[in-house]
């Protein structure tokens, strides 16, 4: 169970990007951020797979894209072996590479359960991915020109503030909130969903 938390905005002053909250419980092994202009993100690993050479936040080989991936490819080695990429290094590097040659496209040939963020750093855009059943949370708020995106609700920097209607309708109707959270202004990742 690995944890992230990072922040993104066109403008150019990275000032706002840093968060404080501490994410590791979610894994205890590896604690690494990536911050430019733009982007900040932080990763707390729990290491299953890959090593030292899986630790995130991941960067292409082509130094284009920055990762955050929270979850497991099932099929990356046949996917690393019918598209040539080295699988020694887990599920992780292989998912980036095949994001760095194919775009986003290629996550219909994913097995798997995973959130993602991914960061393009010439394009200055980033992607958030949730995997078909959306196994693995991911949430994300907007406050000012600032996106900011978690795998917990609590990295958010932003007031928790409870949705009543939602928690009538989850109380009432047993309806859990798929695109909104119990919380104003915090907003889930749909599964099967790229934003």
């Amino acid at each position: 169970m690995c944890g992230f938390f990072g922040s993104f905005s066109i403008e150019q002053n990275n000032s706002h990007l840093i968060n404080s909250v501490s994410l590791s419980h979610r894994g205890p092994d590896s604690n690494k951020n990536f911050k430019d202009k733009f982007f900040y993100g932080e990763f707390f690993r729990l290491s299953i797979i890959g090593g030292t050479a899986a630790d995130q936040p991941m960067i292409s080989y082509n130094k284009n894209l920055v990762m955050l991936f929270n979850g497991e490819i099932y099929n990356y080695i046949e996917l690393a072996k019918e598209y040539n990429i080295s699988s020694k290094d887990g599920d992780s590097r292989v998912a980036i590479e095949l994001f760095s040659k194919f775009g986003v496209n290629i996550l219909k040939k994913f097995n798997g359960m995973f959130s993602i963020v991914l960061y393009n750093k010439l394009k200055k855009n980033i992607s958030l991915i949730r995997d078909r059943l959306g196994t693995k949370p991911l949430y994300y708020s907007k406050k000012g020109n600032c996106y900011y995106f978690a795998s917990e609700i609590k990295a958010l920097p932003i007031k928790k503030n409870i949705d009543q209607k939602i928690i009538d309708e989850y109380l009432t109707f047993g309806k859990y909130p798929v695109i909104k959270s119990f919380f104003k202004q915090i907003s889930n990742v749909p599964p099967s969903s790229i934003i």
